[in-house]
């Protein structure tokens, strides 16, 4: 809905730097792994520069600091707008399955005027195993009584599109400036955008099945 990948690499540096750590960037300007928890990149990060640190405890200045940058940044993704409107316009429901913590999602589609268009919210605090598990897209799709395979998950992550792959929905990615580089291949589509999607396109995902 929204690319928070930058703030995510801010808040993540932030919190390493108060350990006396300065961490390398990848090659996109980022230090962590898009689409999978706070925790496990924190567990990441242990085993990269040896942080012998509680996890809950990084995990909740981390999301103290990227709650304040979100308060200041929080722009949708080009086409969300439309899309939802497109969506609710045709009496589809729609679900969230976040890796994010609830408190997160929450102030960002509260700030975009957007809760109304969500039957169901998951997020990745509400899950044993965060994505690539299937977890958070099962529990999304048992949220709104619909089985996975009448479900088509939009995905801007590899680890998200092989989370929802699992569970059984039908993928659509939806690749952002960070994680062009990665393999989609196994997706059912890749979109430029989220303005290339709507309910008569993933109509055609459930009939190309079909044929």
């Amino acid at each position: 809905m929204v690319d928070t990948e930058y703030l995510h690499h801010q808040s993540f540096k932030a919190v390493l730097e108060q350990y006396g750590i300065t961490p390398m960037p990848n090659a996109l300007g980022v230090i962590h792994i898009s689409g999978i928890s706070a925790e496990a990149n924190w567990e990441r990060f242990g085993r990269l520069y040896g942080l012998d640190a509680d996890v809950a405890e990084l995990s909740r200045k981390k999301s103290h600091i990227h709650l304040g940058l979100l308060q200041d940044e929080v722009t949708p993704m080009p086409g969300l707008i439309k899309l939802l409107k497109n969506l609710h316009m045709h009496g589809q429901h729609i679900a969230i399955a976040s890796s994010s913590i609830r408190e997160h999602i929450d102030m960002i589609i509260d700030r975009l005027s957007i809760t109304h268009y969500f039957n169901v919210v998951v997020s990745g605090d509400e899950v044993i195993h965060g994505k690539p598990a299937p977890d958070i897209y099962l529990k999304a799709a048992s949220a709104l009584g619909i089985e996975p395979r009448y479900c088509v998950a939009l995905e801007d992550a590899v680890k998200g599109a092989q989370a929802a792959s699992a569970a059984g929905m039908r993928v659509v990615a939806v690749p952002t400036e960070l994680t062009r580089h990665e393999d989609f291949s196994f997706a059912d589509a890749v979109v430029g955008s989220l303005e290339d999607v709507d309910d008569k396109m993933l109509d055609r995902l459930f009939q190309d099945a079909q044929k």
